[in-house]
């Protein structure tokens, strides 16, 4: 009998350090470049009053955790931003609610509700829509409102939604010659450290270190106004895994991949 306890003993430690090397080893390998590194990307270009800026958002919050500091800072300049909201947030039967939380926070940022703009394509399940129709209403958007600027996901993005958002929208922005700022929302172990630190900076994760990224530094008021406006995605900081990553997008910084 006591052989038998210290063997499933034995057993039992040696699974807990297999999971804890393996979770160490995942850790390691999706890492953030450090702190000192932020010094070294460029400066994305200012908004200006000028500027016609369209932010393509596949969920609720995605416009405030990746660029909500920018669209305050464009709005304040004067700059015309218009938001399309790709699904409409229903899973968990959410649908209106978080839909109303998207109208406050971005009024919050400084967008009037009718530049706001709402296609209405389930939560998560956005690769299994008619791919055509979704790519004719983006050419229909920009079309109409002519932006010189498109802020919107990068395909290297871990969920769907965010990565089929990006190959309908990244050919028609090439082929019009559109600068496009693209974001990143969803990646493993990213971004680091995963908790609401807003003395630190946002940087890239290691694996994605060579893209073209530049950062777009935060003056506390905005940092300020960023963080207010998250604060109304009250469905989502209920649970542990959306308050995280709306938490950790309060940097001193955003980043943008610049095409």
């Amino acid at each position: 009998m006591k052989n038998t306890l210290i063997k499933a003993f034995a057993a039992f430690i040696i699974g807990v350090v297999f999971i804890v090397g393996v979770y160490a080893f995942m850790v390691l390998s999706f890492q953030s470049v450090p702190q000192s590194a932020i010094f070294s990307f460029s400066d994305i270009r200012k908004p200006a009053a000028s500027d016609r800026i369209l932010v393509v958002a596949p969920h609720p919050d995605d416009e405030t955790i990746a660029a909500g500091g920018f669209i305050n800072n464009a709005r304040k300049v004067g700059a015309q931003v218009e938001i399309v909201l790709v699904t409409n947030g229903n899973k968990h039967g959410l649908e209106q609610t978080r839909e109303n939380e998207f109208t406050r926070v971005t009024s919050k940022l400084g967008i009037p509700q009718e530049n706001l703009i709402f296609l209405d394509y389930p939560d998560g399940q956005l690769k299994n829509q008619d791919q055509t129709r979704i790519k004719n209403q983006f050419q229909k958007i920009i079309d109409s409102f002519n932006p010189n600027i498109i802020i919107d996901p990068n395909t290297n993005d871990t969920h769907l939604d965010h990565s089929t958002t990006s190959r309908i929208v990244d050919p028609l922005a090439t082929e019009k010659k559109i600068t496009q700022y693209q974001y990143l929302v969803h990646y493993r172990f990213w971004p680091q450290p995963e908790r609401y630190a807003p003395e630190l900076y946002l940087l890239p994760p290691k694996k994605l270190e060579s893209l073209n990224w530049n950062k777009f530094v935060l003056t506390p008021e905005e940092e300020t106004i960023k963080y207010q406006a998250i604060q109304e995605y009250k469905s989502q900081l209920k649970y542990l895994f959306p308050r995280e990553l709306l938490l950790s997008s309060v940097r001193r910084n955003e980043l943008f991949i610049v095409k």
